[in-house]
């Protein structure tokens, strides 16, 4: 009886171990894919970082102190804005509908700041707004355009942003 007590025992830790192998293994998948869907939204602006990156190089540039009358563009290639406003139409990435979830995304994903709250949001009728945050390093003003469509349907985009303070 004790020897197929201890054979119960040994298979309950195997199917337990494998169990627990399948569950991290699905984890690590969901993770990746979760973390993936949100560096996505930001795909489009990935050039950007790296271009200005490019033109801060050799050059002491801190934006966190600037004064803030400069503005920074960014320039987005209309077959990405296509491709995110197609991705949009068909339910994903809902958030580019609203020109302060877009703000919101494109600070966090692009600059990598915390967003401590939303300070201001206007929008026109003709696909333009302009969302003013406050983040972990200072109040930054976003200028958006509607590239595609303009009104409910159409996804947001940061056309050029600056520090307020």
């Amino acid at each position: 009886m004790t020897i197929r007590n201890s054979f119960r025992l040994g298979i309950i830790g195997l199917i337990f171990a494998g169990l627990v192998i399948i569950f991290v293994t699905n984890y690590n998948i969901t993770s990746e894919n979760n973390n993936k869907e949100r560096t996505d939204i930001g795909t489009g602006y990935k050039e950007i970082e790296k271009k200005q990156n490019e033109s801060d190089r050799g050059q002491n540039v801190d934006h966190f102190d600037s004064e803030g009358e400069e503005w920074i563009d960014i320039s987005l290639d209309y077959k990405e804005i296509e491709k995110m406003q197609s991705e949009t139409d068909q339910g994903h990435k809902v958030g580019r509908l609203s020109p302060d979830g877009t703000a919101l995304d494109f600070i966090h994903i692009s600059l990598g700041l915390h967003v401590l709250s939303i300070e201001k949001v206007e929008k026109s009728d003709d696909g333009n707004a302009s969302v003013i945050l406050s983040t972990s390093k200072g109040i930054i003003e976003t200028y958006l355009q509607q590239p595609n469509r303009k009104g409910p349907g159409g996804i947001w985009v940061v056309k050029k942003y600056r520090w307020i303070r």
